[in-house]
């Protein structure tokens, strides 16, 4: 299965949108060409377009966890300090 996943290669496209830290990303369909979001697939792993049934990939598993990470990177940058490294008068003891 692991070596069927890193045949399947998906297109996706990335649209610039500088109001947002990050960009916008989106899987292309294979079988009808619309853009899809990660909440169009997330829980079905079929298009609502067209019900093309997506399979197994290492792309489409990194594009799926992409909203995850951000929000991890997201929190950890509003956090800059460490516990013990922040400046005293921000310290909770």
């Amino acid at each position: 299965m692991d070596q069927q996943k890193q045949n399947i290669q998906y297109l996706f496209a990335t649209v610039e949108n500088f109001n947002k830290a990050f960009n916008d990303r989106f899987l292309i369909c294979p079988q009808c060409n619309e853009r899809l979001k990660q909440m169009d697939i997330e829980n079905y792993s079929r298009c609502p377009y067209c019900n093309y049934r997506f399979t197994d990939s290492a792309s489409l598993e990194d594009f799926m966890l992409e909203p995850v990470v951000e929000n991890w990177i997201r929190q950890q940058g509003a956090a800059p300090y460490a516990a013990n490294d922040a400046p005293e008068e921000t310290r909770i003891p």
